[in-house]
């Protein structure tokens, strides 16, 4: 039975190699504009952006994307719904070679592409009216999965399209109040972690967490830091 065996210095060598590269990932990259955050997910999703940046930071060029579209109809409810699909394939290639592809696919019929101000919709209009957006989360979701393959950040950066809407890589969280599930996830890593005084303090003083005192002279615990403050905290936290 033949074996094949790498040496063990080619091993560290390599993986120096992949740390070196995320250290310039995470140095290149901003929060809200190439990534950013869903609370309870310790990770960061991957913007098409950040994505971007890192094949090119890889010295890659990618092929024109292929399509595989699929028009179908679904009956939910007793009422027809036009079914739009998209798979988008994008090959990745250094020095003229192919080095991996990224496979992303979407649909009409996703949450939030079938529901408008949380009601269902029935109006083929509304379905067939999406097929631009489809096209372009599809070729959105190729390159990230290609960017996290190729980059081995899996470690780093998460694909989780199911907690984002389809506008969040344009309306930036940066300055807006932290959720109170954000806050809650926060507090739970401060119970967690309270061990870690040093860490402790750090995060609370990126959060700017404060406790005043109440009416009835019981401690009330307050953050007012914003939700960018808030997730680079959750990330002091996370990551120590």
């Amino acid at each position: 039975m033949n074996e094949l065996i790498i040496p063990k210095g080619q091993v560290l060598e390599k993986m120096d190699a992949i740390k070196a590269f995320q250290e310039i990932v995470k140095a290149q990259l901003k929060e809200g504009e190439d990534y950013g955050r869903v609370t309870g997910i310790n990770k960061p999703f991957l913007f098409k952006s950040g994505a971007e940046k890192i094949l090119s930071i890889l010295g890659v060029v990618y092929d024109e994307p292929e399509y595989l579209e699929t028009w179908d109809k679904v009956e939910i409810g007793g009422i027809e719904i036009p079914y739009y699909e998209a798979v988008c394939k994008v090959k990745a290639r250094i020095a003229g070679e192919i080095v991996g592809f990224g496979i992303g696919s979407c649909n009409t019929l996703e949450r939030k592409y079938c529901y408008k101000d949380k009601v269902f919709q029935t109006d083929p209009i509304h379905y067939y009216s999406l097929k631009n957006t489809i096209l372009k989360m599809a070729e959105k979701k190729a390159k990230v999965a290609l960017a996290l393959h190729i980059g081995a950040l899996s470690n780093i950066f998460t694909q989780d399209e199911d907690n984002v809407e389809p506008e969040t890589e344009q309306t930036s969280t940066t300055n807006n109040a932290p959720t109170k599930k954000q806050i809650g996830f926060l507090f739970k890593l401060l119970e967690e972690k309270k061990a870690n005084t040093e860490l402790v303090k750090k995060a609370v003083q990126v959060a700017k967490v404060r406790v005043e005192k109440g009416a009835d002279n019981t401690d009330i615990v307050k953050v007012d830091g914003s939700f960018k403050e808030v997730s680079e905290a959750i990330d002091i936290l996370t990551r120590g």
